[in-house]
């Protein structure tokens, strides 16, 4: 099954989207790449749980499904897209911030252990993710400029 969110043409329905990324949103990311203007993420080993669910129809339309990838089709003619790392808050209420371009991202993911994935759409067609993950940073957002969104469940 894909499920394709289109921002240019408005082909956007934000519960749809919204009920997509809620099944991956604490699932462990296997793979990253980035191939010219295609950013995928997969998630493999997927296994959701009925009591997860308060909408039972949610449950049944996704419960056979191991495996997503989740494809971004990005603006980036000018390289806007970009991730940033962050540190927690310490006693000094300051952290610290590091940016990196997507190519730079895709080479370290690998290495971190993600643990959670969330995701805020804007209206200019910028979508942000965000992925906790255990290590030296304590999240990432990756701000990326789409047109194009697709989940493709196997």
């Amino acid at each position: 099954m894909v499920s394709t969110f289109d921002i240019e043409t408005g082909n956007f329905i934000y519960r749809d989207f919204d009920v997509n990324f809620a099944i991956l949103h604490d699932k462990k990311m296997t793979n990253i790449s980035l191939a010219g203007n295609k950013l995928s993420l997969v998630f493999d080993n997927i296994d959701i749980d009925k009591n997860d669910y308060s909408v039972a129809d949610n449950y049944e339309e996704y419960k056979a499904f191991k495996k997503c990838t989740v494809e971004y089709e990005l603006v980036d003619a000018m390289g806007l897209s970009c991730a940033v790392l962050e540190t927690d808050l310490n006693s000094h209420n300051e952290y610290k911030t590091k940016i990196l371009s997507l190519r730079e991202f895709v080479i370290i993911a690998p290495d971190l252990e993600f643990d959670m994935l969330n995701t805020t759409i804007s209206g200019s067609g910028v979508q942000t993710f965000f992925a906790k993950y255990i290590g030296k940073y304590s999240s990432v957002y990756l701000d990326l400029f789409v047109t194009r969104i697709s989940f493709i469940w196997e």
